[in-house]
């Protein structure tokens, strides 16, 4: 079991990590490399998640189950804006589409908009586990 202030920690570290990969996100969206840029903004929200599946000690490695966790207990609870969830899962969508589907990549004009939504997501999670 860990400790708190281990736990904290962990958190910490998550946050870091989705904060780190926005960055490399946003380097990739410059250089127009949007099917890695895709695959790294809806990264940068799982981290995110993770941090806060940590909070609350919910740990998991499933996507489609750290999704459903977030929806359930945030989500449709109130606590996060519904405007989050589906900012998640647009980017969940857009990264399976580029990872596994012959598809149409984004325009540059929508993966500015990505990864705008990318930050605001990370923010919001980041600012939630701040205030609680």
């Amino acid at each position: 079991m860990i400790t708190p202030e281990q736990r904290y920690e962990l958190v910490r570290l998550r946050l870091d990590q989705a904060e780190q990969t926005y960055q490399v996100a946003a380097k990739l969206v410059a250089e127009k490399e949007f099917p890695t840029a895709l695959n790294r903004i809806y990264y940068g929200m799982f981290y995110a998640l993770l941090a806060l599946g940590l909070q609350y000690e919910y740990e998991t490695s499933k996507h489609q189950q750290l999704l459903g966790w977030f929806n359930k207990e945030f989500v449709n609870k109130g606590l996060i804006s519904r405007e989050l969830g589906k900012i998640v899962k647009k980017a969940f969508d857009q990264r399976m589409n580029a990872d596994y589907e012959i598809a149409i990549m984004p325009k540059p004009d929508e993966m500015q908009i990505l990864l705008k939504e990318m930050k605001i997501f990370i923010d919001s999670i980041s600012g939630y586990l701040e205030n609680q």
